[in-house]
Formats: C-alpha cells, structure tokens, sequence
C-alpha cells in the first residue's frame, strides 16, 4: 500500500509515538540486541551497556508502542521483536541517508 494516504489523527499519534520511541539510542542498540532473538533484562542491560532499570524503562516504552512483547519465564521477562520493522526503518534510513 506505498499510495495510502495517511489522514486520520489517531493514525498520525500512532506513527509519533512509534518513532519517538525509536529515536532514543539506548531503545535502538535494545532494538538491535532484539534482532539477534529474545532476551531477558539482564542479558539485554549487558550487551547494551544500561544498567537493569534503565533497560526495563525503556522496554516498557517499547512495548507500550507495540514493537516488543515479552513471556513470562518463572520470575523473569524473555523479550522479543513484534516484527521486522524496525530492522526496515533502519536500512532504510542508513541507505537514503549514505552519502555514496
């Protein structure tokens, strides 16, 4: 659908709050940590460089807007992506954004 007309207000907040939530750097090394498979907080605050609150505050706004979920594992949190979308918007920004 690249021709459908983006119109309606809710529409336009939704499209906000996404991308708000993935221009944070901290959200996107999460993101990207996220596309190599699911993870709990701790192994995501490790690989990210966040200490573990920092981690789950900015997953919480990242599930909030829908681009992670998680399972509940005993008394901890596997996360995982909802889609590949982010991984899009990402080449897609590094290859209109390259100057070649």
């Amino acid at each position: 659908m690249p021709n459908e007309r983006i119109n309606q207000h809710e529409d336009i907040e939704r499209i906000t709050a996404l991308l708000r939530a993935m221009a944070d750097p901290s959200r996107l090394r999460l993101l990207q940590a996220l596309d190599q498979g699911e993870a709990c907080v701790g192994e995501l605050a490790q690989s990210t460089g966040l200490s573990n609150a920092n981690a789950s505050k900015h997953l919480s706004v990242l599930r909030q807007v829908g681009l992670v979920a998680y399972t509940r594992m005993g008394n901890s949190k596997s996360f995982a992506l909802t889609s590949t979308l982010v991984s899009e918007v990402c080449r897609t920004v590094i290859r209109t954004t390259r100057s070649d």
